[in-house]
């Protein structure tokens, strides 16, 4: 199998290192921010191509936490479990984001039709729809997760 990029940085598979190739995904590192072209060719297969847009480093909105015992991430389907007794302050300490750049976060709740900001002391109410928005350092990119309390 072949990959190029835009039609000029090519690979092959001798040429991919084997630990950044999983099931169902190849991560290419050092491209620049942008929409790019992907175009995988396998013998025998028909060529698939793929458009992407490729967003920089102070675009992203990943999180991870650093106290698990407050706050675990589920990444992939976007969930935040907090412990039931943590502060909302205790909450936002425990995040980070996953490539080390500058986000903000703030943890907001339906209140009818309005969104409501929780206050840092407070503990948040496992009754209400509530979650963690993330802005991106360049502020180009808001990303969404559910808290979910852990009761």
């Amino acid at each position: 199998m072949s990959v190029s990029v835009d039609g000029g940085i090519s690979f092959t598979t001798t040429a991919i290192n084997p630990a950044q190739v999983s099931s169902g995904k190849i991560t290419l590192a050092g491209m620049s921010a942008g929409a790019i072209t992907i175009k995988f060719h396998a013998t025998g297969y028909l060529d698939a191509t793929v458009n992407q847009v490729v967003i920089g480093p102070t675009a992203e909105v990943r999180v991870k936490t650093t106290n698990s015992k407050v706050v675990e991430v589920e990444e992939a389907r976007a969930l935040v479990f907090v412990n039931k007794d943590a502060k909302v302050s205790d909450i936002l300490l425990s995040l980070i984001s996953y490539n080390s750049t500058t986000q903000t976060y703030k943890i907001v709740y339906s209140d009818g039709d309005d969104m409501m900001e929780y206050a840092p002391g407070s503990v948040i109410n496992p009754n209400l729809s509530v979650a963690l928005h993330v802005k991106s350092q360049d502020s180009s990119t808001i990303g969404y997760y559910t808290i979910l309390i852990n009761q």
